[in-house]
C-alpha cells in the first residue's frame, strides 16, 4: 500500500470530504493547502477542491514537489460539470495528468466521498495482489495462531464471534455448537475473519483481516470426517458428544495484512492479497 496525502481547499466541506476519504483509503493524512507539508513522505497526492478554488492559486508552486507522483482530484461542487473545468485547470497548473478523478456533490458529500474512496481502494487492490511473499506471510501467520474473530451479518443484524479455527489446505475451518452467527450465515455467506497479536508497539504490528465466502459442513457430508481427523477429533468421540459440531468453512477471497515484518523485506506494512 502507498502513503496517501489528501490536500483540501480550506473550507469545512472539503475538510470533511478529505477526512472521510483518508479514513477509508487508510495509511493516509489530510491537510489544508496552506499547511506546512513534507511531500516526500507520500507517494500519492489527492487534491480536494471546492468551487472557491482557493488551492488553484497556490498549485503551480507544487509542480516540482510532486513531479512524477500519482495525482488525483476530488471536485466538490453543486453540479458535475464543475469536474471537467477543475480537472483541466489542475492539469495545467501541475503540468501532468491525473491518476484519479471524482465529483462529490456538496449536498450528498458523505455518501459520495465514501463511494469515491472505495473506488480508490478498489483501484489499489488490483495492483500486485498476488505477491508470493505476502501470501507466505499470511499463511505463516494463520498457522501460528488458532483463535480469531468471525464477523457475520444479515440486513441490520451483525455478529462478531471469537472462535477457534484451523487453517487447512488453503481454507479456514471452525467447529461450532451453533449460535446466532448461523442465522446470518444461512442467509448471507459473505464473512470477514480477523486474527491478530496483542498490540505492543508499532514495531510489532500484526493484524490480518480476511474477507471470504462461508459454507456449512455437516456430519453427513463426505469431508466432515476428514476435517475432524485433521483437527484431532476422533470419530467415536464425536458420536458420544451430546451436541453436534457444525463446521464452518471459509474460502478466502481477499486479505489485508498489517504486519511490521513487511518492513524487513522492504515492503509497506499494509499489504493486500487476493486469492
Amino acid at each position: 500500500m502507498t502513503n496517501t496525502l489528501f490536500i483540501y481547499d480550506g473550507d469545512q466541506v472539503t475538510r470533511r470530504v478529505a477526512c472521510i476519504m483518508a479514513s477509508i483509503v487508510s495509511i493516509s493524512r489530510y491537510a489544508a493547502y496552506g499547511d506546512d507539508i513534507s511531500f516526500e513522505q507520500y507517494r500519492r497526492i489527492i487534491f480536494v477542491i471546492s468551487t472557491k478554488k482557493n488551492m488553484l492559486l497556490q498549485m503551480t508552486r507544487l509542480q516540482k514537489q510532486i513531479a512524477g507522483q500519482p495525482v488525483g482530484l476530488i471536485a466538490v461542487g453543486v453540479e458535475k460539470v464543475y469536474m471537467d473545468e477543475v480537472s483541466d485547470l489542475v492539469q495545467q497548473k501541475l503540468n501532468q495528468g491525473l491518476d484519479f478523478t471524482a465529483f462529490v456533490s456538496q449536498e450528498h458529500y458523505v455518501n459520495e466521498a465514501v463511494a469515491a474512496a472505495e473506488k480508490i481502494v478498489q483501484k489499489v487492490s488490483l495492483q500486485d495482489v498476488h505477491d508470493t511473499a505476502v501470501f507466505q506471510a499470511i499463511e505463516a501467520f494463520l498457522l501460528k495462531h488458532n483463535t480469531g474473530v468471525l464477523a457475520t451479518g444479515w440486513e441490520g443484524q451483525v455478529r462478531s464471534t471469537p472462535i477457534e479455527y484451523m487453517y487447512y489446505e488453503g481454507k479456514i475451518y471452525m467447529f461450532s455448537e451453533g449460535g446466532k452467527k448461523f442465522s446470518n450465515l444461512y442467509r448471507n455467506n459473505q464473512v470477514s475473519f480477523s486474527v491478530f497479536d496483542p498490540f505492543i508497539d508499532f514495531s510489532h504490528l500484526a493484524g490480518l483481516q480476511i474477507d471470504g465466502k462461508a459454507r456449512m459442513i455437516e456430519p453427513d457430508d463426505e469431508e466432515y470426517a476428514l476435517l475432524a481427523a485433521a483437527k484431532g477429533i476422533a470419530g467415536n468421540r464425536l458420536k458420544k458428544m451430546p451436541v453436534i459440531l457444525h463446521i464452518i468453512e471459509i474460502t478466502p477471497v481477499q486479505g489485508v495484512f498489517l504486519w511490521a515484518g513487511f518492513g524487513k523485506i522492504k515492503k509497506a506494512v499494509r499489504q493486500i492479497y487476493c486469492w
